[in-house]
């Protein structure tokens, strides 16, 4: 049986609020769509309607989304409005609106998997990690009932996550044991559902958001996709090599103490008869020590790029040889497997994402099958330049933070020293006193006697504060004059030239001198992110260097092609931060960091 694609007549568009209350249908003659969905990931669409049309408005406030059902009366897709664009010209001087979005599935990749998800406080997170354990499909349902679903504090639950309820949990997939530290909850649950052969989205159920799990359905049996038999319009294929095949993990520990264990799969071996090559890559997990954990990354990471890479993209088209077609979001859906024909060769690959435009130009679909980044550039850069691994996993096995505490050490004895100076001279004998403000702040060295002089000062200007004493000591050649006000435990310093008196320089003590510590690193995106790309990276204070959470800045090292959007910092402790990064090309990127206490 072939694959039909949905026609224009099967799907239905409507407009929604912030409350998810459907307010209207964008009929056929005004329905210039495109959508684009992705297998466990985060879809996009827009929509171009003329300016007074009598949902346009509606569409363009915040909250405001889009639903569509598909040919069997249920939603297909759905999601929030991000972005409006209002345009006039003199063919359409009434103007249009094109308005894009993503699909609700955005709010696991806007929220992150906290150590502890019931304290909606960060700074007080009683757990390093958020560890569990239970079928794979049990642990993705607890990670967003507790995160973002019913279980979550009402402070995390966004307007639209407030909306979300629990789908069905099946219980499928292997025992798995995973923990999250602030990672983001879509990566988490892609990690997980990869290798137990699950689904996962977010959608719109009549009025309510619904977290759906499902399993990947073997249609190669009902759908085959064939050029030669009319059930394919076209098609692009690409095979490659697999990125890994043995996966070395490294769990919490140093040098010979550090826990490592290696992981392969029978696919992994496979490919490695097939292409000659046992191609080995390192995984980093210090974050724990668990077996289970290091197992199933190694696992994840093998799921992701462990087997000969298959590329499909193919326009099915409706059966000519009068069977009924097997339609696509009814008979068959992304995440199935499905049959193609490559090269007069019979292939199984998954549905990992689909295409659907409708406008002036007609109604179009195409469907995505198997490694989608057979076709993505940006994305094919990032996970198959070799070098940038191998940089990485030094990194990670040997990166160490700039110690500074031999500069700390020279600004602390060099206070203590002009300290020493000072106390010395306000003991030694011979001292004059003025009456206050028997002297000025303009008086040369000359106003005042040899030996050393104590002025108090009420509020003359001049001074570099109010109420407090200047100490002069002079000689034959030279002057020295300290300025100090007890309230405030502030001093300053200055000198006499010969002619005048230099600027005043406050000194500062060494139980106030800043803490500092700066370093850099380097910045793995490896989450991609509607068009842009995410990474972090997680550096380390020196050792009892600060008492209380620094003041942290971290700027980009980059001089590739592509553009940083934003550097942030997050999780700033007195041991550690994270710096988080997104730019819109998938290059691992340097940054440098300064932090003061």
């Amino acid at each position: 049986m072939g694959g039909g694609l949905i026609r224009l007549s099967d799907i239905t568009v409507e407009v929604r609020d912030r409350a998810l209350h459907r307010l209207g249908q964008i009929t056929s003659e005004h329905l210039h769509i495109a959508f684009t969905d992705v297998h466990n990931g985060v879809g996009e669409w827009s929509i171009r309607l003329p300016a007074d049309h009598h949902l346009a408005d509606d569409l363009r406030q915040p909250g405001s989304g889009i639903v569509v059902t598909g040919p069997d009366g249920h939603e297909l897709y759905s999601g929030p409005t991000s972005a409006s664009e209002y345009a006039a010209t003199p063919d359409e001087p009434s103007g249009v609106i094109v308005y894009s979005g993503v699909t609700d599935s955005i709010l696991l990749g806007d929220a992150l998997a906290w150590p502890q998800p019931a304290n909606p406080d960060p700074e007080t997170q009683a757990v390093a990690r958020d560890v569990r354990t239970g079928p794979a499909e049990t642990v993705m349902h607890a990670f967003v009932r507790a995160n973002i679903g019913p279980a979550a504090p009402s402070a995390r639950r966004s307007t639209l996550a407030a909306h979300l309820t629990m789908g069905t949990d099946g219980g499928r997939g292997p025992q798995v044991t995973k923990g999250a530290r602030f990672a983001v909850l879509g990566n988490v649950l892609g990690e997980l559902a990869g290798p137990a052969r699950l689904g996962f989205r977010i959608i719109q159920r009549g009025n309510a958001l619904v977290f759906e799990t499902f399993g990947i359905r073997d249609r190669t049996k009902l759908v085959r996709l064939d050029v030669d038999h009319n059930s394919l319009a076209g098609h692009r294929v690409t095979i490659a090599t697999p990125e890994l095949t043995r996966a070395i993990v490294g769990g919490d520990g140093q040098a010979t103490g550090r826990e490592f264990i290696a992981v392969t799969t029978p696919e992994a071996t496979a490919a490695e008869a097939a292409w000659g090559r046992r191609i080995e890559s390192f995984i980093d997990k210090r974050a724990t020590k668990e077996t289970e954990e290091l197992r199933q990354a190694g696992l994840e990471a093998l799921d992701d790029g462990g087997r000969t890479a298959l590329a499909v993209q193919a326009v099915p088209m409706e059966d000519t040889n009068g069977t009924r077609p097997m339609r696509f979001g009814s008979d068959w859906r992304q995440g199935d497997d499905v049959a193609v024909v490559v090269e007069h060769q019979e292939v199984t690959a998954t549905v990992t994402g689909y295409t659907i435009k409708a406008d002036s130009d007609g109604f179009r679909a195409g469907v995505l099958l198997g490694d989608p980044t057979g076709y993505d550039m940006r994305a094919a850069l990032g996970k198959r330049i070799k070098a940038i691994g191998t940089r990485v996993a030094a990194l990670e096995q040997s990166a160490e933070p700039t110690d500074l505490a031999p500069l700390d050490t020279r600004l602390t004895e060099t206070a203590a020293q002009l300290d020493a100076r000072l106390a010395a001279v306000e003991s030694s004998p011979g001292v004059t006193t003025f009456s206050q403000d028997a002297r000025g702040p303009a008086d040369p060295a000359g106003a005042f006697p040899l030996g050393v002089s104590i002025l108090p000062t009420g509020s003359t200007a001049g001074w570099p504060a109010p109420s407090g004493q200047a100490v002069t000591t002079r000689t034959a050649t030279t002057a020295e004059q300290r300025y100090s006000t007890p309230a405030t435990g502030r001093t300053w310093l200055r000198h006499w030239n010969g002619t005048a008196w230099g600027p005043w320089d406050e000194l500062i003590r060494a139980s106030a001198m800043p803490r500092i510590a700066v370093g850099e690193g380097l910045v793995v995106l490896s989450t991609a992110v509607s068009t842009y790309y995410r990474g972090s990276l997680t550096i380390t204070f020196p050792a009892g260097r600060f008492t209380v959470p620094p003041f942290l800045v971290a700027s980009a090292m980059s001089s590739v092609p592509g553009v940083v959007l934003e550097v942030t910092v997050d999780q700033v402790t007195t041991t550690g931060a994270v710096i988080q990064m997104a730019r819109t090309n998938q290059t691992d990127t340097g940054v440098r960091w300064i932090a003061i206490q």
